[in-house]
């Protein structure tokens, strides 16, 4: 057999199991297979529930945060959550580091803006016709990086002035939280005008569910194999 050969097959094989990796995570979500969540509170309905917790992207808000401890460092480029369903498919996503001071409520920093935002469309699907929609969204910010076994705060805010985040148990499937959910209706607005300066005020027995994601580190390394197969047979082709 010739070396041409070996190559090809290597390639085959690399994509191949990325292919079985995937095709085992799909039923994951959205997200998968590129992304493994280090952080995962979402059940499947029905164990979901609505909440009357509006989180509206608006000057006053109101506006909800949860807190999640990752199982792994690195920079979220993918995440999921459950809620009503929305009239717009416009988002406020919002990273919120810690506040050493106050452990039960989310950093203001940066003090402009009170965390790190990202805007994204989703239209979210509904998938078993119980009302509770499935929302998510692949980015990639670099300010969106996370340290393992740290607490962080992410926030989830429609265009529309009805959207509800539904909860979940509690008990998340990946990663640990310390804290329930927290609310700010803008009592201490950001200089922009936005309420994720806080004041935060906890939702006791309030738990929202959501999922955060870092590239998966197996399928980028089966598909940097691959890629560096096929460039070594383009190499050899060409000699």
């Amino acid at each position: 057999m010739s070396n041409h050969d070996n190559s090809f097959r290597s390639v085959l094989a690399a994509c191949g199991l990325v292919a079985a990796l995937g095709s085992g995570a799909a039923a994951a979500g959205p997200c998968s297979p590129t992304y493994g969540p280090i952080y995962k509170d979402i059940d499947q309905p029905p164990a979901l529930t609505p909440t009357p917790f509006v989180s509206h992207h608006i000057v006053g808000g109101p506006v909800l945060a949860d807190d999640f401890i990752p199982t792994a460092s690195g920079k979220i480029e993918c995440v999921e959550w459950y809620g009503s369903r929305a009239t717009s498919d416009q988002w406020e996503l919002t990273l919120h580091l810690n506040n050493d001071a106050n452990p039960a409520a989310p950093d203001v920093n940066p003090a402009l803006t009170g965390g790190f935002k990202i805007f994204v469309q989703s239209a979210g699907v509904d998938p078993d016709g119980d009302g509770i929609f499935l929302y998510w969204a692949a980015f990639k910010d670099p300010l969106w990086v996370v340290e393992k076994d740290q607490q962080y705060w992410f926030s989830a805010a429609n265009l529309d002035d009805h959207w509800t985040w539904a909860a979940s148990d509690g008990i998340p499937e990946v990663g640990n939280q310390n804290q329930w959910a927290v609310q700010s209706v803008g009592t201490n607005p950001c200089p922009d005008g936005g309420p994720h300066c806080g004041q935060w005020n906890p939702l006791t027995g309030t738990n929202f569910a959501f999922a955060i994601y870092v590239p998966e580190p197996a399928s980028a390394l089966l598909l940097s194999l691959g890629l560096g197969a096929l460039g070594l047979t383009r190499r050899r082709r060409e000699t």
